[in-house]
């Protein structure tokens, strides 16, 4: 059986000098780190902040200089966050956050909009997002929706907290002060590069013994993984965890190991040869989708959410296809 490569924490400056130290940290440090780990690459991240790719990378370097760590693993391929720097990649999105609210609030009264906030992850966000969101612009212009990409456990605070309106999150949760809106069921498979193994059957017992690319146990997805992996008496030799899909996908691309990923929205890496789907004694659980909010919340612009999520949500849709 193929051994997976070893992911390299990329030496950083920061390791000899013991860190600049958090006062020297600025805004736009933070934000190419979010946009970098959002989207997966520093040329991603340099198009959407309209900069170039060499500024993204000094931001990310000089923040990391900062704090006296290292933030990304380096591959030829990819970067991915190290355990540190998803913990800073949270923070960051909370102070990004942070920021807009004082712009809203600099706002005041000249503000006319009506500003919903919602809590979705990965899949949704790289699949029919963009449907959504267009559908609540054509039912009602005046409501702004500002997504919040994010593990389904720090969605589900901040909508105990009432930071979020309506979150699209695993059925993983439950609390009687919400409604639960089932959506759809994320149908799953073990999947792996040809450079990774060329079996298309595995027994549990041996996936089991692999490195196997799955999301951690914050997320929805990978409280239920984990719970119906115990359930069936086995547990991963060498797991490699992260919270986000994109990361899961290029690691398993690249040959790092066997992932566990939704079968529909992988159709066009499938048959591009990137990926492979390995059948097994044990199915993996589908996955049902569920929107969450208020009871209190089911008039205005938190009734357009309900009746646009019902109408758009399509986790079919390949991976970052153009929205229609």
């Amino acid at each position: 059986m193929a051994q997976a490569g070893t992911l390299r924490e990329e030496s950083s400056p920061a390791r000899t000098t013991g860190g600049i130290g958090v006062d020297a940290v600025t805004f736009k440090q933070l934000e190419a780190l979010y946009w970098a780990a959002e989207l997966g690459t520093f040329k991603a991240a340099s198009d959407h902040l309209n900069t170039t790719q060499s500024a993204v990378a000094k931001r990310v370097r000089e923040l990391e200089l900062c704090l006296g760590i290292s933030l990304f693993y380096r591959t030829s391929r990819s970067i991915v966050l190290t355990p540190r720097g998803e913990e800073v990649l949270g923070l960051a999105k909370e102070l990004i956050l942070l920021r807009r609210r004082i712009g809203e609030v600099a706002a005041g009264g000249a503000q006319t909009t009506r500003i919903l906030r919602i809590g979705i992850t990965d899949l949704t966000s790289m699949t029919w997002l963009a449907q959504w969101l267009q559908a609540i612009r054509a039912v009602d212009p005046e409501v702004t929706v500002l997504p919040q990409v994010d593990l389904s456990s720090r969605m589900f605070d901040d909508l105990i907290n009432e930071k979020l309106q309506m979150i699209i999150v695993p059925d993983a949760f439950s609390d009687p002060r919400f409604e639960k809106l089932h959506l759809a069921r994320v149908k799953n498979a073990w999947m792996a590069s040809p450079r990774y193994t060329e079996h298309d059957f595995m027994a549990l017992h041996e996936i089991a013994e692999e490195t196997v690319i799955t999301q951690t146990a914050a997320s929805g997805t990978g409280r239920i993984f984990g719970s119906w992996l115990a359930a069936n008496g086995f547990s991963l030799r060498r797991p490699m965890l992260s919270s986000h899909l994109g990361s899961i996908m290029s690691l398993a691309i690249s040959g790092f190991g066997i992932a566990v990923l939704p079968v529909e929205s992988q159709s066009e890496i499938r048959s591009s040869g990137r990926l492979n789907v390995i059948r097994s004694d044990r199915d993996l659980p589908a996955i049902d989708y569920v929107a969450l909010f208020r009871r209190t919340d089911m008039a205005g612009a938190t009734a357009i959410l309900v009746d646009t999520v019902r109408e758009t949500c399509d986790f079919s849709r390949p991976i970052w296809a153009p929205p229609t």
